[in-house]
């Protein structure tokens, strides 16, 4: 059976029961193999605030897709550095060579997002990778802090999305899994759009805008009984969204995994911000304006010809940065701008 998310919210029962839980990540990463069975991508968006817990469900639900996909083919292989890009630039480059029925998990968390979070260039370049990995019938995997910052096309791409609002000190986080609307008229699959205009207005409650840890529940924890409390009603507002699946708790991913995890993507990734920083356009008119008359005076009033220049675009490992076919045209342009001045 394929996995659709709007069949499952019409009919719960399709869930099944596992060690008394109606969820895992295991039956998950089932039906998103049917889905690439059938040439269908599944794009999953997981949100919240930050240290809750998003990489874990994420990790957990690719690493129950690696051993499923290495039982279906033996050949199929991975790496930290194909399926986890640490930057746009990189996550665009990896879905497109990537073969097909394949992931990608990309985590766009700390400085980075909060870098980035207005920058339509940026937002454009994450819609580009996940068309790309779409049409390659990838399972993707986007971990974003605040879906408030995403553009609206962009949202609507996912199939499902998944908010992981509170982690209980090492114990455990739980997780609330949404279903998107199949209706191509509707501009908020998701519903996200509503649930903000409805905190801001007076008809949300205020327990549920800030909410008491008034709930307590009994988990195990290393084979023992162990009570927590958790914020009931924040919980009990996020089931009253129209497009609520389900919701779960779950525990940490293994703990190699998450250290391997940490080691191959999170740390590199802190280093790797410039891959996907920008300047504005007026930014770059003004630079490219400022260099192309530095060539200019060179060449005009300096008597520097184009293979002199040329040399002067050699950079410390011997690369030819620009051509003289490139440096003429910018000097052409500049002297295109002082005739027509004159």
């Amino acid at each position: 059976m394929a996995f659709d998310a709007v069949d499952i919210l019409l009919n719960p029962k399709r869930i099944p029961r596992e060690s008394n839980r109606h969820f895992t990540f295991m039956w998950l990463a089932s039906q998103i193999l049917l889905r690439q069975a059938i040439g269908k991508d599944t794009i999953i968006i997981i949100t919240g605030d930050r240290r809750q817990g998003k990489s874990n469900w994420g990790l957990k639900l690719t690493r129950a897709y690696i051993r499923l996909r290495r039982k279906q083919d033996k050949n199929f292989s991975w790496s930290w550095a194909k399926n986890f890009p640490i930057s746009r630039a990189r996550a665009e480059q990896n879905a497109s060579v990537m073969a097909r029925m394949g992931f990608i998990f990309y985590d766009e968390g700390g400085d980075q997002f909060y870098r980035q979070e207005t920058n339509k260039k940026g937002q454009r370049d994450l819609i580009k990778f996940m068309n790309k990995s779409g049409e390659r019938g990838h399972m993707t995997i986007i971990c974003w802090p605040d879906p408030y910052t995403l553009d609206p096309k962009l949202l609507n791409m996912a199939h499902l999305l998944v908010i992981v609002p509170y982690r209980a000190g090492y114990i455990c986080s739980f997780a609330f899994i949404y279903g998107r609307s199949n209706n191509p008229l509707n501009y908020d699959k998701f519903g996200i759009e509503k649930i903000r205009k409805r905190f801001m207005t007076s008809k949300t409650s205020v327990k549920a805008q800030i909410p008491t840890m008034a709930g307590k529940m009994k988990v195990m924890q290393d084979g023992k009984e162990v009570e927590i409390t958790y914020p009931a009603e924040l919980f009990k507002f996020l089931r009253s969204i129209p497009t609520f699946l389900y919701n779960h708790k779950f525990n940490a991913v293994d703990k190699k995994f998450e250290e391997m995890y940490i080691k191959k993507v999170k740390a590199p990734q802190l280093m790797s911000h410039k891959e996907d920083d920008y300047v504005t356009q007026a930014e770059f008119d003004r630079l490219q304006m400022q260099y192309r008359t530095l060539l200019y005076n060179l060449y005009q009033k300096d008597d520097k010809s184009y293979a002199q220049l040329e040399r002067l675009h050699i950079d410390s490992t011997g690369n030819h940065i620009r051509n003289i076919q490139a440096i003429k045209r910018d000097i052409d342009s500049i002297r295109a701008i002082a005739s027509n001045g004159s």
